[in-house]
């Protein structure tokens, strides 16, 4: 962030990254975003019907922040976090 704003910063560059993705959620179960939040996943609902959802990956963690992620690996990450997407 601090990058693209042109802010100076000495200290080291990134260690973990993790994703973060607003989806529209199909499901009508109210418990599905506690579900989400016990299993470690960030899950805020925003405007428009959408949910903000911030996770860890195993196999991301360590990929650059520039590198994209595609819906499947956001998707298959929170079935490996959640159980369910």
């Amino acid at each position: 962030m601090r990058t693209a704003a042109g802010i100076g910063f000495p200290g080291t560059g990134e260690t973990l990254t993790g994703m973060l993705g607003d989806f529209g959620v199909a499901t009508a179960d109210p418990g599905t975003l506690e579900r989400a939040r016990a299993r470690g996943v960030l899950a805020v609902g925003l405007e428009d019907g959408l949910t903000r959802f911030v996770l860890l990956s195993p196999p991301r963690m360590r990929v650059p922040s520039s590198a994209p992620v595609t819906v499947e690996e956001f998707r298959s990450a929170l079935r490996g976090a959640c159980g369910s997407d």
